[in-house]
């Protein structure tokens, strides 16, 4: 079953930037505020399970008829990911093809595995 958005609320941080020069702390931050939407964990689902699938990315129209949601929605939720480093976009002929950048979420996972080794051990 393909997972939907919930809702059309885009509501996020205006000023999410990402830049080398952020401390891992700052960066994980805004990766978690990235992800804070169920809207935008919809997008990085269908987005993985295209790219584990099928070797592609998937279009702003195929997102949107996947997630639910509007084109406009889901252009505004990929700029934030985008915006966090999270998401990637090109272009193939006239469409922007979206891609998970996954070096982007080692943070995330080094961050999530301290816990996780802790309650091995514990």
């Amino acid at each position: 079953m393909t997972p939907r958005a919930t809702g059309s609320v885009v509501d996020e941080p205006r000023a999410i930037v990402m830049n080398e020069e952020l401390s891992d702390e700052s960066r994980l931050v805004r990766q978690f505020q990235a992800l804070a939407f169920d809207e935008r964990l919809v997008l990085m689902s269908l987005l993985r399970d295209a790219q584990r699938d099928e070797g592609r990315g998937l279009s702003i129209t195929e997102l949107a008829e996947a997630a639910g949601t509007s084109r406009f929605t889901t252009s505004r939720h990929l700029g934030v990911l985008r915006t966090a480093g999270m998401v990637s976009a090109a272009r193939v002929g006239t469409r922007r093809v979206h891609t998970i950048r996954f070096a982007a979420l080692a943070g995330i996972e080094d961050w999530v595995y301290a816990f996780t080794e802790v309650a091995t051990t514990a």
